[in-house]
């Protein structure tokens, strides 16, 4: 079974109560994060965003085997 690493930062990290975790999973990342909200609930409400591979998605790619998604929450600026 395909598997990928998701990584959570921040605040992110505090409601899954760690950093990351290697899922077995093979679909779309819509569906992956679905998933990650039904296990840990607050992050239905949370504001993030998602990296693929260390680039920001914007869409609903296809995971692949071995593909490393963060879970990043908002970053401040000044």
């Amino acid at each position: 079974m395909p598997h990928v690493q998701v990584r959570y930062f921040g605040a992110i990290a505090e409601i899954t109560g760690k950093e990351q975790e290697r899922i077995p999973f093979s679909g779309q990342l819509n569906v992956l994060l679905e998933t990650l909200k039904t296990k840990y609930s607050l992050l239905q409400t949370a504001d993030y965003q998602v990296s693929v591979n260390f680039t920001i998605i914007q869409d609903n790619p296809i995971l692949n085997d071995g593909d490393e998604i963060a879970l990043l929450p908002p970053f401040a600026g000044g």
